[in-house]
């Protein structure tokens, strides 16, 4: 009887776990976080940008070490630059990758426990933009996955994947051309020899229909794997929770006004789309982490335009559901073992004119 009193009221618990809005820091400008990455309660990483004035913007760090947010010191980039990626291994070891130079040159940065440098990073269109979005590292080496324009100065983007060594070498990876315009969003391994690499094509640069890329690496080489499709599909996170358990996040378009959430699950066999809340003003998922197989976290916004909204989907093991969140719209979530999750954006303060920071958390 008590270890039934017990399971019933860690299960209530469970359930009544809530999310809740935690202050960050916001430079003079428009600030926008991007993506989140946590290797311990007190170390925890959200990255972005700041918007000075009417266009430059430069890249933006926080950092909570278990009681606040604070700004982190960092290198400045060359131009505008902005981080859509990062990625905390350990206490001593973190990444945060995007862009410098508006779009030109990637950037790559590293936290060694003391301090950020910016590390070389490649750059396969000397001439053309080079742009890094997701970040992965396993076992000492860094996944990182992004898109470069076409050289020639033909149409049209392709995929970047590049991985570094821990002796700081790059290799880049070509991977053959799913549309006239491919991107890479997101990264994810579960060890050397097991990746996936998620983004989304165009079959137009000119405004084409969009399609899902859906990319896995077998130790050897990247090969395609695509999702059945019979609506527009874009992706923009992925988590693999085992080699044959793995989730991509994203939106679709069936028709009507909106593009809407969607979630695809790999089995080991197949792609399959899961079933989700209906979303009817429309909405996107840009992230998903998971604190086990059975407990997974899908991030993004319900609605759209400055009205949207902060939404998180859970995954129990059974079913998807939404989860009662506050603050405006969500792009990155990182966990904590064993009860804890992240999700960090930004939303427009119209007191200030600007788009300010948001983080919220739950502790199950």
């Amino acid at each position: 009887m008590d270890a039934i009193k017990s399971l019933t009221l860690i299960t209530a618990w469970v359930v009544a776990a809530t999310w809740v809005q935690v202050p960050s820091p916001n430079a003079p400008g428009s600030n926008e976080l991007l993506a989140a990455a946590a290797s311990s309660s007190t170390h925890v990483w959200a990255v972005g940008r700041v918007v000075a004035g009417t266009s430059a913007f430069r890249t933006l760090v926080l950092h909570h070490n278990g009681t606040a947010w604070v700004s982190v010191t960092h290198p400045a980039a060359n131009g505008s630059a902005m981080f859509r990626a990062v990625d905390a291994p350990s206490n001593t070891d973190a990444w945060a990758a995007g862009f410098q130079q508006g779009g030109q040159r990637t950037l790559v940065q590293h936290w060694d426990g003391t301090a950020w440098r910016t590390v070389a990073s490649p750059n396969p269109n000397p001439n053309g933009l080079n742009e890094l979005r997701g970040l992965k590292s396993v076992q000492g080496s860094l996944w990182a996955v992004g898109s470069y324009s076409r050289p020639g100065g033909s149409y049209g983007s392709l995929k970047l994947i590049a991985q570094r060594s821990g002796t700081g070498v790059w290799r880049t990876y070509s991977t053959p051309a799913i549309t006239a315009e491919d991107f890479l969003e997101a990264v994810d391994a579960t060890g050397p020899g097991d990746a996936w690499a998620v983004g989304w094509g165009s079959t137009s640069p000119f405004g084409g229909v969009a399609v899902a890329v859906t990319l896995r690496w077998n130790g050897t080489a990247w090969t395609s794997v695509p999702q059945p499709q019979p609506n527009q599909v874009m992706l923009f996170g992925v988590k693999t929770v085992t080699p044959n358990d793995v989730w991509a996040v994203g939106h679709t378009y069936p028709g009507g006004p909106h593009w809407i959430p969607a979630i695809y699950h790999w089995d080991g066999t197949a792609w399959t789309r899961a079933t989700i809340p209906a979303f009817p003003s429309g909405g996107q998922l840009r992230d998903i982490v998971a604190l086990s197989p059975s407990n997974v976290y899908a991030v993004g916004l319900d609605g759209e335009g400055l009205g949207a909204r902060s939404l998180v989907l859970r995954w129990d093991g059974s079913v998807w559901t939404r989860e009662t969140t506050p603050g405006p719209k969500l792009y990155g979530a990182a966990t904590v073992a064993p009860s804890t999750v992240w999700g960090v954006g930004y939303g427009y303060n119209q007191n200030v004119g600007a788009n300010q920071t948001s983080t919220i958390r739950t502790t199950e």
